[in-house]
């Protein structure tokens, strides 16, 4: 698969800056980032890139006073993506109950709950807000015992991965639209000591399926559109996660949870992202 790599500088150079168009831009489609004073990088699959919206999220550097920020988008095919997050992959830690690290990562703190994820193409690592935040949400249960469980957007199958180790019926079950992401998802999933079935396609694909747990960390307005198929797919009594979108976006995608069936339960924030539980009602 291609990808379109944009390369943002900021002059002079100021981390606030940079983490500021991650925060602005990463909506548009990018799935990761690094950082390399003077420059951000960004990774966007070719097909999904849009020249418009890459502009409009990159208004508000317009017109800074004392910093010039500006961009250049290039297309990029078959990159050593190994080496690039190899490079910028330090471990996760949460309390003592979840840990993300990769391979090469030595003398990590116990966890509960371990993964070891190998930092490849251009795919989550488990950095982002979002996927921390789910991982809060997951970890407030007290485990998945028994549930079979649905992870959409899978990635590089983190979510679904700690649903196994916390109990779920396996094979834990996970999608994602691109079929790279989904053969890393398995491959994860095998060296985590978790059974995996990963399919490419989007949620057309759950029709008629019954699930005891959805996870989707996918962005506001699929989720919006797909909150039907999402209804009819988790069971009376059943849980639903979602994230990837921000605080703003809430009412949005609550609304459309309620208007088909979930009640809300909870949610969590983080750096302006968001996610959130509800439950199937049985009315």
């Amino acid at each position: 698969m291609d990808y379109i790599e944009v390369e943002f500088k900021v002059s002079p150079y100021n981390e606030d800056i940079a983490e500021w168009i991650i925060a602005e831009v990463e909506s548009c489609g990018f799935e990761s980032f690094t950082m390399e004073s003077p420059y951000v990088k960004g990774y966007i699959q070719e097909t999904l890139f849009s020249e418009e919206a890459l502009s409009s999220a990159m208004e508000p550097f317009s017109d800074l006073k004392g910093v010039a920020v500006s961009y250049k988008s290039v297309k990029v095919e078959n990159k050593n993506w190994n080496e690039i997050w190899e490079s910028g992959f330090s471990p996760i830690i949460i309390d003592d109950r979840f840990s993300v690290r990769a391979p090469f990562h030595k003398n990590v703190p116990h966890a509960e709950y371990e993964l070891v994820i190998e930092p490849k193409m251009a795919f989550g690592t488990g950095h982002h807000q979002t996927t921390l935040l789910m991982v809060g949400l997951m970890l407030l249960e007290k485990s998945f015992s028994g549930s079979r469980v649905m992870d959409l957007g899978c990635g590089t199958g983190i979510l679904a991965i700690l649903a196994g180790k916390m109990g779920a019926e396996l094979p834990v079950e996970a999608i994602d639209i691109d079929d790279i992401a989904a053969a890393s998802a398995e491959e994860n999933a095998a060296g985590n000591g978790v059974s995996l079935h990963v399919r490419c396609g989007d949620a057309s694909l759950i029709k008629g399926e019954k699930y005891d747990v959805l996870l989707a960390n996918i962005n506001r307005n699929i989720l919006v559109n797909d909150m039907a198929v999402y209804s009819s797919a988790v069971r009376t009594g059943g849980r639903m996660f979602l994230s990837g979108f921000y605080e703003k976006d809430m009412p949005a995608v609550v609304d459309s949870a309620v208007g088909n069936g979930f009640r809300y339960v909870c949610h969590e924030v983080k750096d302006e992202w968001v996610a959130v539980k509800f439950e199937k009602r049985d009315d």
